[in-house]
């Protein structure tokens, strides 16, 4: 640390550094109205030099006069004002009875299935609250993310809003068709299907009906979310073969990973999604017509348009169903409906700015024949949990040497006790707990605790003793 008295001994002209700041903040504003006011490096560098000078002229010299002492003042005041007229629009919330409206419905509607059905699932939600209009389902463009229902209402879902998830988790459901947004959450607009079922999605909250999945007519409609059943769920834990699943790579096509996947973990070949034919036409460098023929096939129907460019794009099915993609918020696979008999489906994207790169998307159909013999298979080797909570699960499992256990539970927080002995999980696709058996009875014993929540605890706490220790000396120094 360089002593006080030395800085004392620095020559500063005081009126060049008030002059410095006085015009740098100007360009501050300027640059804001041309960028992102939020998380933009502009602002963030041209902001931390006008700080870096105001932190100078309080402290790097003892004469400084009274007047600059005062302007400066009023230009920190004047940044924090101006900070919160900026922020504001992004973050405030026009109409709070809709809000209050919106939580309250959708506490009914997790309490009634909740008491519908209290077992072991997961539940997924293609609706939040900026989607509230059955009329306008995938054309309103909001930027605020509210997908953190999940943790918000209580419910166990695939995905959630955080500041830090765990990235791997992120990257596998971008690869079944959940866009990985930034490095906080996926995109779930809608159900993809064979993706949910994998991952044990046992009912959807959503305002739109896909293929597969059936609505369950007994229970009330809230916030336009009528909850469908899925039957192609898979349990959240089942006994398979050895599986070598990390080996598997992703081109960019979500459904041809999902078929690799499906296929290794079951040891043949299974083709859930099969590729539909199309014609293309474009229009003009920011319009591209697609013409789907699904040819009387059933099932499912889902699109992908993966590009590496960043800019705002929108498709259109049939003149009524949009989403976005490319951008920030903008979707990966994405469900086409259609008419029964419908022989062609138009697909329309039209994009912000002509594209800089060629590419080809893709459409694929669900073979629901393939999805239930799969699912059938996981549930003949489904694992009963005779506990299972936020923090304890506990399973008896009846093995064979060279059997895997294969769940869907994060691995990350759990100490794992096999037949009385610690061990490690194998982590299955970077993401969830895989356990070899051992021939006869396993008895499983999983334990959660907040990962480096002790060094955690003691960086806090010996941080906080060296401000108390820095704050003491400082109120003994004559300034």
């Amino acid at each position: 640390l360089i002593h006080r008295q030395m800085l004392s001994e620095w020559r500063f002209d005081k009126k060049i550094f008030t002059i410095l700041a006085f015009s740098i903040y100007p360009l501050v504003i300027i640059i804001r109205q041309f960028t992102n006011p939020i998380n933009s490096l502009e602002n963030v560098l041209a902001s931390a030099v006008v700080y870096i000078i105001i932190i100078a002229c309080f402290h790097f010299s003892d004469k400084m006069k009274s007047a600059h002492k005062v302007c400066i003042t009023f230009l920190t005041i004047a940044g924090l004002i101006c900070n919160a007229l900026l922020i504001i629009p992004h973050m405030r919330n026009d109409n709070v009875a809709s809000r209050q409206n919106y939580v309250i419905e959708h506490t009914k509607l997790i309490n009634q299935l909740n008491n519908f059905d209290n077992g072991i699932y997961r539940t997924s939600q293609a609706r939040f609250y900026n989607f509230n209009s059955p009329t306008d389902i995938f054309a309103v463009l909001h930027r605020t993310a509210n997908y953190n229902e999940g943790i918000a209402y209580g419910y166990r879902t695939i995905s959630t809003y955080t500041s830090s998830p765990i990235n791997s988790h992120l990257w596998l459901l971008d690869h079944l068709g959940y866009k990985k947004n930034g490095d906080n959450f996926n995109i779930i607009n809608i159900s993809v299907l064979p993706a949910d079922s994998l991952l044990g999605v046992k009912y959807i909250l959503s305002d739109v009906p896909v293929d597969g999945i059936t609505p369950i007519t007994e229970l009330n409609i809230y916030n336009n979310n009528v909850t469908y059943k899925n039957d192609f769920a898979f349990p959240l834990a089942f006994v398979c073969n050895d599986i070598k699943l990390d080996s598997i790579n992703y081109n960019g096509n979500p459904f041809e990973y999902t078929n690799e996947l499906y296929s290794k973990m079951f040891g043949e070949d299974m083709r859930i999604y099969n590729q539909i034919p199309y014609q293309s036409l474009v229009e003009n460098e920011k319009r591209i017509h697609y013409g789907v023929q699904p040819s009387g096939l059933s099932g499912a129907i889902y699109g992908s348009m993966n590009h590496d460019e960043n800019f705002s794009a929108m498709i259109t099915i049939d003149d009524k169903w949009m989403y976005q993609t490319f951008n920030w918020m903008g979707t990966s696979a994405f469900f086409v409906p259609r008419s029964a008999g419908q022989e062609m489906i138009h697909v329309v994207l039209d994009t912000e700015r002509e594209l800089k790169n060629k590419f080809e998307p893709y459409f694929y159909i669900v073979d629901e024949a393939q999805l239930a013999k799969a699912r059938d298979k996981a549930q003949s080797r489904a694992v009963s949990f005779e506990k299972f909570s936020d923090n304890e699960i506990k399973m008896t499992i009846n093995g064979k040497e060279g059997e895997k256990l294969f769940t869907t539970i994060p691995y990350e927080g759990w100490q794992i006790i096999q037949n009385g002995k610690v061990v490690d999980a194998e982590i299955i696709l970077d993401s969830f707990v895989g356990l070899t058996l051992y021939e006869g009875e396993n008895v499983i014993e999983m334990t959660y605790s907040m990962p480096a929540l002790i060094p955690g605890c003691l960086i806090s706490i010996l941080s906080l003793v060296i401000l108390i220790v820095v704050i003491k000396k400082r109120l003994n120094v004559k300034i």
